[in-house]
């Protein structure tokens, strides 16, 4: 498959990125912050490919002792593949990475 030129990322509404979610494994609770009984959501801007795989994530707000736990945890994340006119990505004949939002909850 050729690939075509590469492009800014598209920030795509989170409400339609959650429908392409096929893997989300829990969050796991770091110990220090179980102790502290500290929880909650942190929310987490991630960059997903092509093929659906979270390249990067940047927690943007929550709980200090969360949000790397949050950040970890989103990079395990899969999507489907985002497509448009019958082609990958949202630009037909583009390579684009899509940036998107959402929460990642960390419980006890």
């Amino acid at each position: 498959m050729r690939l075509g030129p590469r492009q800014a990322p598209v920030l795509v509404d989170p409400d339609i990125a959650v429908q392409h979610l096929l893997n989300h494994p829990k969050a796991v609770t770091p110990p220090i912050a179980q102790a502290a009984h500290i929880y909650g959501p942190v929310i987490v801007e991630v960059s997903i490919d092509q093929k659906g795989n979270v390249t990067s994530a940047r927690p943007l707000s929550g709980p200090l002792m969360l949000r790397q736990a949050g950040a970890q945890t989103a990079m395990s994340y899969t999507f489907t593949p985002f497509v448009a006119n019958g082609e990958l990505g949202l630009s037909p004949g583009l390579t684009q990475t899509v940036k998107t939002m959402f929460a990642v909850r960390c419980r006890l």
